[in-house]
């Protein structure tokens, strides 16, 4: 059966739609994928940009970090070396003996300008080495040869400081613990030793 006119219009228009259709529909769909690629195109180009960003931030705040770091440990460093000078000099205080302990006990003694007699008191454990240093043919002569107007003997006290010596007066006793003295040598020019060895480096 043959068709008719109407029937072949019809046909070819519902062609002609199909055909239209097919190609608005691709042309939409390659819009949108057009679309969709810049659109990813510019989301990757934002997180690259962020990451970097980012990352100069990141290297930017870990530089600062490890320059903080470095000069905290720097002056960390220089302060236990002023804490090892005076580790060294309480060291060397304990160590003297002889006439270098004389002089330093002497020294000490003249600055308070005591007179009359007094005992020095030391741990049993420092008694020889007081006695060394202080005494030639009696009890602590040498040491009374040195300070004027004042006369002194060495006698064992349990306790005494640990290092050091205790002058024994009538009014009050007077301690020479070698300890504090260093300890209050540092309060009064630590800053002033730092500043002489590392000033603004």
């Amino acid at each position: 059966m043959s068709k008719t006119k109407i029937e072949k219009y019809i046909e070819q228009v519902e062609k002609d739609f199909v055909l239209n259709y097919e190609a608005e529909t691709e042309k939409l769909l390659a819009d949108k994928e057009a679309l969709f690629n810049a659109e990813v195109k510019e989301l990757k180009e934002k997180v690259v940009q962020k990451a970097k960003s980012e990352q100069k931030e990141t290297l930017a705040t870990t530089k600062q970090a490890l320059d903080f770091e470095e000069k905290s440990k720097g002056e960390a460093l220089k302060s236990l070396m002023i804490e090892e000078i005076y580790d060294d000099v309480f060291a060397k205080l304990q160590g003297l003996e002889g006439q270098h302990l004389l002089d330093l006990v002497a020294g000490l003694i003249a600055k308070e300008n005591l007179t009359g007699e007094h005992r020095i008191l030391v741990k049993k454990v420092n008694l020889s080495k007081f006695k060394k240093a202080l005494s030639n043919k009696t009890d602590c002569d040498l040491l009374n040869a040195k300070v004027n107007n004042a006369t002194f003997k060495l006698a064992v006290y349990d306790d005494a400081v640990d290092e050091g010596f205790i002058v024994e007066d009538q009014v009050f006793d007077l301690y020479f613990d070698f300890k504090t003295l260093v300890e209050k040598h540092k309060e009064e020019h630590a800053f002033a030793i730092y500043q002489k060895l590392f000033g603004d480096k």
